[in-house]
């Protein structure tokens, strides 16, 4: 069940990207030749305009992302230093046999 699930998620993903690439392709095609622009009510431009918006927004997701993996990254790099480094040197945590 777990590899069907997984099969099926490559899938999608591979879908998705598909449909990505050829959605690229068609608005670069349409915004590097020329078309019948119609002027305010152009569909093409109308489209080209929303993916721009789509990719700034994006962008700056992606930054976002970028900074909030890079706060946890240094939380956790942090905490691990307190709880390693900066316990005291006790005779328990060194394993010193104390017999007499």
């Amino acid at each position: 069940m777990a590899r069907l699930c997984r099969a099926l998620k490559g899938v999608v993903c591979l879908l998705l990207a598909l449909c990505l690439l050829v959605s690229s392709a068609y608005l670069m095609r349409e915004a590097f030749h020329p078309h019948d622009c119609d002027g305010e009510a152009c569909p093409i431009c109308a489209l080209i305009l929303r993916v721009e918006q789509i990719g700034r927004g994006l962008g700056l997701l992606l930054a976002l992302s970028a900074a909030g993996l890079a706060v946890y990254e240094a939380s956790r790099f942090c905490v691990h230093t307190w709880k390693n480094d900066f316990s005291p040197f006790t005779p328990v945590r060194l394993m010193v046999r104390m017999n007499d």
